[in-house]
């Protein structure tokens, strides 16, 4: 009988207190917390990777000749995908051995972070400089 009356008592006390100085948030002043207009403005899309001209690509493709001084290889990588040259890439091994392959002096390599994991980033940014101690290219981070 007394443990009851002492848990009873306990839970009244607790709920009364709880909720005795309630008091609702009051800001200082009427100013915005975040301007969404400017913030929309100065931000970039994250699916927008920057891509050279597609159709300076297809060009030079169809000509046959293609100048490496002013290519540009992107690597993107969202959550656990990486994509390169806008074309999915199942693994960092496979990614490396594709850019090996196309690599060409002069050339630049754009590694996109578009909402990485953190550890697929890493392995991939590792696997560039790996590349890059063998071949010579500018390596850009965005």
């Amino acid at each position: 009988m007394k443990k009851t009356l002492k848990i009873i008592f306990l839970l009244v006390t607790v709920i009364t207190l709880c909720s005795w100085g309630e008091k609702a948030v009051e800001l200082l002043d009427s100013r915005k917390l975040i301007d969404l207009e400017k913030a929309i403005e100065i931000s970039t899309p994250g699916g927008a990777a920057i891509f050279e001209d597609d159709q300076n690509d297809t060009d030079t493709e169809q000509n046959g000749s293609q100048n490496p001084s002013s290519k540009i290889l992107v690597v993107t990588i969202r959550d656990e995908q990486i994509t390169y040259n806008q074309k999915s890439v199942s693994g960092v091994e496979e990614l490396a051995k594709k850019v090996s392959m196309d690599l060409k002096e002069g050339m630049k390599i754009s590694l996109v972070d578009d909402y990485a994991e953190a550890h697929v980033y890493r392995d991939v940014l590792k696997a560039l400089k790996e590349i890059r101690s063998e071949q010579n290219f500018d390596l850009s981070l965005e």
